[in-house]
């Protein structure tokens, strides 16, 4: 990009100086392969960028340093539009008899057309890039406005690219006004409060329409937009005020309240969206945005509304299944599951025991009609335990990982109502419920838990293929420390050091308790002191001298205050 922009400079001041001299050589030497080529090699890049996310992840995750954390920074974003400005206005100069002479057309629409997609892929990372992308579709329409072509329809691909960046940043009121420029209506609002949206940063020309059996995955755009919105609303707003941050971003300054914003999407959902256009990516887009804000009774009654709008008109009975996937009502139990309330829990236990026996869930619009949700999934599980550790609902966070873990100890076929074995996430869960547990004994089974995880982490470390590459390690360090936590919690010193030693057994050569683990540990027997002082003093005493020994020899950082 900087090559292009010196041959362009290079130019220019080449014409000043034959003006001066009364020369008509006006030779560029830029050709349309290298505009391309460049193009192309970025795009290229682009479309590989979850790759380099991955690998940026692991070098992070292996404290490997990388100077280049974003595939275009705000720099490079600028590069881009500055040699695209460069470009059009050589395209518009050339026309009369001041411009250059090159070979080939450097500057077509497939030029404005490349760096949408680019910005708008990279304003994944990089908030600049959405303003960019609005800026190069605005040059690509303007083209086709002054060239008085026939209008064409618009690529779906590229204003949902545009639309997906403002969906990125929570720019709802910007992705509605370029969807229904686009589209060619006007979208309503939900709300007398949601009228006075405002207008596109960029007054975007769109002379090519796109037309409505291609924007299903453009109306998705603007609903993951408003649930974005909706989301970045609630994390600027004070507690228990109506204040914003000063340092905010200008597209969540002066926002209505998030449940403006979840209504507003799901208006558009049920009353502009095609019928037609309306798949699981569109209903999970609202229903997530409600999840993502703990309202699950609103999410919940948002579901059963797109249930009755996606009910066949053939279905006669009163009973139907569900039009919706399970990750739709996962999003429901998300929602319960981060209010943190015994009001919501009891609701998400209820939904959940009607996923997994199939009980139908009657709809209240006036006449008895019933869906049948889906069999929940790892997810739905997941997101029970979740909330049954936040709770502190040791029993029946124990009862519900006991059903899991019993699956794969049975020697018959699985079933389809069999649950799905748990994973580390639902291991978690379980320990923080003891933790946050005032039973009594709820340490011990904690440590019963970890006794028997270890017992199927050797099992199935003798069993594993030693050609696998990927070794399943159970219990992990995350699981580990989660145990020490509810000792520390609970003052169970002597069970506390019984986890280090497991710890230290099972991952060893350095890989075992860090200084964290051995910080639980000690704080375990402050707790003990309440107690017995005399004999929690001596333990924490020993235990310390063991971490300033591993200290000094390496294992352990140098002790802070």
């Amino acid at each position: 990009l900087e090559r292009i922009l010196s041959e362009i400079i290079f130019w220019e001041e080449a014409k000043k100086s034959d003006r001066q001299t009364s020369s008509n050589h006006q030779t560029i030497y830029l050709k349309s392969i290298h505009v391309f080529s460049v193009l192309t090699t970025l795009s290229h890049d682009i479309r590989n960028h979850k790759n380099h996310r991955k690998k940026l992840n692991y070098w992070q995750k292996n404290q490997i340093s990388r100077s280049d954390q974003k595939l275009m920074n705000a720099s490079d974003i600028q590069c881009l539009k500055n040699v695209v400005c460069a470009l059009y206005q050589l395209h518009n100069s050339r026309n009369g008899n001041d411009g250059p002479t090159w070979e080939g057309s450097c500057f077509s629409q497939d030029v404005p057309s490349f760096a949408t997609m680019i910005a708008a892929e990279a304003s994944k990372t990089e908030k600049s890039g959405v303003d960019a992308a609005l800026f190069f579709l605005d040059i690509m329409n303007r083209m086709t406005r002054d060239a008085g072509r026939k209008v064409e329809e618009e690529d779906p691909r590229l204003i949902g690219a545009v639309l997906n960046g403002l969906a990125q940043w929570g720019r709802a009121e910007e992705a509605q006004i370029l969807l229904g420029r686009t589209l060619g209506v006007e979208i309503s609002m939900a709300n007398k409060k949601l009228s006075a949206i405002q207008s596109l940063d960029h007054d975007v020309t769109c002379p090519r329409k796109l037309t409505q059996s291609q924007a299903g995955p453009c109306y998705d755009a603007v609903l993951r937009a408003w649930s974005k919105c909706a989301l970045l609303t609630q994390q600027q707003i004070q507690p228990n005020t109506i204040k914003f941050d000063e340092q905010s971003d200008k597209s969540v300054k002066k926002r209505l309240a998030p449940v403006d914003a979840m209504s507003q999407a799901l208006h558009i959902l049920l009353t502009q969206m095609p019928p037609e256009q309306i798949s699981n990516r569109s209903c999970s887009a609202v229903l997530q945005g409600y999840g993502a804000l703990g309202m699950g009774k609103e999410a919940e009654d948002a579901l059963l509304k797109i249930e009755w709008m996606l009910k066949s008109p053939l279905e006669e009975g009163p009973i139907a299944s569900s039009s919706l996937d399970v990750a739709c009502y996962n999003s429901i139990l998300h929602g319960y599951c981060k209010a943190s309330k015994r009001e919501d829990m009891h609701s998400a236990v209820k939904l959940f025991q009607a996923m997994k026996t199939e009980t139908p869930i009657e709809i209240n619009t006036g006449s008895s009609f019933f869906v049948i949700p889906p069999m929940p999934d790892i997810i739905s599980y997941a997101s029970l335990l979740n909330c049954y550790g936040k709770l502190g609902m040791a029993s029946e966070a124990e009862k519900l990982i006991n059903s899991m873990m019993s699956v794969g100890t049975t020697t018959r076929k699985p079933l389809e109502t069999d649950p799905p074995e748990p994973t580390i996430a639902c291991y978690i869960s379980t320990m923080q419920a003891f933790e946050n547990s005032f039973d009594r004994d709820a340490p011990a089974r904690a440590l019963a838990l970890l006794q028997r995880l270890e017992s199927i982490g050797q099992d199935s470390e003798n069993k594993r293929d030693k050609r696998s590459r990927r070794s399943n390690r159970m219990p992990n360090r995350i699981i580990y420390n989660y145990a020490l936590r509810c000792m520390s919690k609970h003052g169970r010193g002597e069970e506390a050091e019984k986890i280090l030693n497991m710890f230290n057994k099972a991952h060893p050569n350095c890989n075992g308790p860090d200084i964290y683990a051995y910080a639980l540990a000690l704080r375990a027997w402050e707790r003990v002191g309440k107690i017995n002082p005399k004999m929690a003093a001596e333990r924490a005493e020993k235990l310390f001298i063991e971490m300033k020994n591993l200290s000094s020899e390496g294992y352990l950082p140098p002790l802070e205050l």
